[in-house]
């Protein structure tokens, strides 16, 4: 099926996964954040994406209503008895 990542695709994102949950000590730069709590901050980027897929959502809903509307009109025009 076209678009799905392959075997070697997956293999790469888990050992870029593993990376980044062992070598933190080792490599400062991918070290994950000390936790601090939490605060506003913390919840910035999960509402965001939240808003954004909720707005992805209504978009599509709206575009597929629409084309579907235009998909009938067409079919009545082409389909008129002559």
């Amino acid at each position: 099926m076209q678009g799905l990542p392959d075997h070697k695709t997956k293999l790469c994102e888990l050992q870029l996964m593993i990376l980044v949950d062992d070598a933190g000590g080792e490599w400062p730069m991918i070290a994950h954040a000390p936790w601090n709590g939490c605060n506003l901050a913390g919840f910035v980027m999960p509402f965001f994406l939240f808003v954004v897929g909720m707005a992805i959502a209504l978009a599509l809903k709206v575009g597929l209503s629409i084309l579907l509307n235009i998909a009938i009109w067409f079919y009545k025009i082409v389909s008129f008895p002559h």
